[in-house]
């Protein structure tokens, strides 16, 4: 079984590793001339960090990644920074016992008008939230790789979801 704690934290690797393993993408056989491997690698680098990260957590990924979509609902840990009443939304069904709270994908991150880009490393995320006695959604930034895809929302949050189309 999979420890959680260690699942949900973030580590960072240093260049020399990043780049050893960026490396290690790259098939030498299929390269003609493989004094060249070392400016694709150095392309590569060029990349901005959300991307390089995103490849790095594609190669290690056990289980195949499912870009998200926009309209996808997702799950996450909340951060500390947001204002909500911890007991009302389990109760409410707005969070799930592990602490998970539900939104869905409104777009990527990114300012420009460019197509919606599922490799983002930021999601703008609707999350559902109680307050005044209803449920109420508010926009927020959130990192890709902490979202999790549901299939199905806890009734209430689908019964209002539906209601608001």
């Amino acid at each position: 079984m999979k420890n959680k704690a260690m699942s949900e934290k973030e580590y960072k690797i240093n260049y020399e590793t990043m780049r050893h393993y960026l490396s290690a993408f790259i098939s030498k056989e299929n390269i003609s001339n493989q004094k060249n491997t070392k400016h694709i690698l150095n392309i590569l680098e060029t990349l901005p960090e959300h991307l390089i990260s995103s490849l790095m957590m594609l190669a290690i990924k056990v289980d195949e990644y499912i870009p998200f979509k926009e309209g996808d609902f997702v799950t996450f840990q909340p951060t500390y920074l947001m204002d909500y009443d911890k007991d009302i939304m389990i109760e409410k069904k707005l969070m799930d016992s592990g602490g998970n709270m539900f939104g869905e994908i409104i777009n990527d991150g990114s300012w420009g008008s460019e197509p919606f880009n599922p490799y983002y490393s930021v999601m703008n995320v609707s999350i559902f939230l109680w307050k005044d006695d209803e449920i109420i959604r508010k926009e927020i930034p959130l990192q890709t790789p902490k979202l999790k895809l549901v299939s199905k929302l806890p009734n209430l949050i689908q019964k209002t979801y539906d209601k608001n189309k």
